[in-house]
């Protein structure tokens, strides 16, 4: 009997440290997510333009891929 409660608090352990660790990726995820929103500095500058390259290619292929489509 020992032996089978310690295997259930050993289970009900795992899972409560599994639940914590999610809660602290979401809460250091979530702060992430609100500095480079709230902090526009030189350091965040690269990513909003690394984004803003992907979307003008995408543009560009959609204009190109439209004029060959019309010719």
């Amino acid at each position: 009997m020992k032996k089978l409660l310690n295997f259930y608090i050993r289970f009900v352990q795992k899972i409560l440290i599994t639940i914590l660790l999610t809660i602290l990726y979401f809460i250091a995820f979530s702060i992430t997510k609100l500095l480079l929103t709230l902090v526009p500095n030189k350091h965040f500058r690269h990513l909003k333009n690394c984004d803003s390259y992907w979307l003008t290619a995408e543009d560009y292929s959609a204009n190109k891929s439209s004029a060959l489509e019309q010719s």
